[in-house]
């Protein structure tokens, strides 16, 4: 009897150990997510400072104000009055823009972007999972209790910040955007364009957070190895609501 129970022991623990690599592989158990690489988001090769913060900021001419107060998420970013601009942006620059912004309900951190010769984009960066119905509130989106009683388990699940890699070929032509969405891979989940509608999603999003930038008329977006190039008109100023 003993031995019987030595030997079913020894299979639970079998178990347990099995349970917590496939769960830390994909993402799942923090400490050995992290020797997994799961949480690890890739090298894209793109180091950026402060310097190519305020190089973004100059270039673009827009003034960043930031006011703390407590206001909804859709409320947290306004916008004024407009400029011509026919600029590009380097992928150092894009990359500092976004990991210096001070927006509290940014799901991404530790951003790299890498433009390339033929459109496509690749970007990297850790998701912040407790940020993402702000996110899409912000963005005009907001989370019914269905769907929030659909995910809530899942992302309760993942008990870290999981890497997050996209790569894409997105278009602006005159305000119209066509992200063109290839594949995305969130930790060890690879999704295609072809999952879940995810290529029409993505761009119908894009398209509904750029008719929300007061003052912003985009001729041209496109991408090369030299960065991203942007003409037509975008805001004078944007005010950003922090948390008080």
């Amino acid at each position: 009897m003993k031995k019987v129970v030595l030997i079913l022991g020894a299979i639970l623990g079998l178990l347990l150990i099995i349970i917590l690599l496939v769960g830390g592989y994909f993402g799942f158990v923090p400490i050995i997510s992290d020797v997994f690489g799961a949480t690890t988001p890739q090298d894209l090769g793109i180091s950026y400072s402060e310097a190519d913060y305020s190089s973004f900021n100059e270039k673009a001419g827009t003034q960043i104000i930031t006011k703390q107060e407590t206001l909804a998420p859709v409320d947290s970013v306004a916008y004024s009055g407009s400029h011509a601009v026919n600029l590009t942006f380097s992928a150092e620059e894009m990359s500092a823009r976004l990991n210096y912004n001070e927006w509290p309900y940014q799901p991404v951190t530790n951003i790299q972007i890498k433009p390339h010769d033929d459109g496509t984009v690749e970007i990297s960066g850790n998701i912040n999972l407790d940020q993402i119905d702000e996110f899409l509130q912000a963005s005009g989106y907001s989370l019914s209790e269905a769907d929030i009683a659909q995910y809530t388990p899942y992302i309760a699940l993942i008990k870290t910040s999981p890497a997050l890699y996209i790569k894409a070929k997105p278009t602006v032509t005159n305000n119209r955007v066509q992200l063109n969405f290839e594949s995305a891979t969130v930790a060890r989940y690879t999704i295609s364009a072809n999952d879940y509608n995810a290529a029409a999603v993505l761009d119908n999003w894009g398209n509904s957070l750029l008719s929300s930038v007061t003052g912003a008329d985009i001729k041209s977006v496109t991408f090369d190895a030299q960065g991203m190039h942007v003409q037509g008109k975008i805001p004078d100023s944007v005010t950003i609501t922090t948390h008080e």
